[in-house]
């Protein structure tokens, strides 16, 4: 399951680069009153032999330390507030006996210091480069920022899944 995300990522923006911190909060109020319900009306259809697995998020505003000084500033916001996301849906996914997918994880979401060189930005943080290659938003108009994961990112995002599916959680 990958539900939540949307009420806080709305509060981030792209043109101009921004957060809204006001908007994050009431986000995260959204999501602590309703990801318990629905993991609980997820397993109770899924029934008891069916794994149900939440999946963490990775931070498509990273993609925004490739528009300058002013895009660093809210990129770097973003991973903190991204990275409470994650810690809050994790809480909730094991309060509720869901199983975590760390796929946030696997997209070196947090990672701004190990750098790699990404055609045509240059050097940038495993985090960017990752989150450049892996999905469309850092893509040119017509597509222009767009969160969506493209084939290898939705690769890594199963990767992340099966490999929760191979070592389960401790009940």
């Amino acid at each position: 399951m990958d539900i939540g995300d949307n009420d806080v990522e709305g509060c981030i923006g792209v043109n101009p680069p921004s957060v809204d911190t006001a908007c994050v909060q009431a986000g995260r109020a959204r999501i602590a009153r309703n990801l318990p319900l629905i993991a609980r009306r997820l397993q109770a259809a899924a029934g008891p032999r069916t794994a149900v697995i939440g999946i963490t998020d990775y931070d498509q505003f990273l993609a925004l330390w490739n528009d300058g000084a002013e895009g660093r500033v809210v990129a770097r916001r973003s991973v903190r507030v991204i990275g409470s996301l994650n810690k809050l849906m994790r809480g909730v996914y094991r309060a509720e006996g869901v199983q975590v997918a760390e796929a946030g994880r696997l997209f070196a979401t947090e990672d701004l210091t190990t750098m790699r060189t990404l055609p045509k930005f240059g050097r940038v943080p495993l985090a960017v480069e990752r989150i450049c290659r892996w999905t469309w938003a850092c893509s040119d108009p017509p597509i222009g920022h767009d969160d969506r994961a493209k084939p290898s990112g939705y690769a890594v995002i199963a990767q992340a899944v099966l490999d929760r599916m191979r070592a389960p959680e401790p009940g």
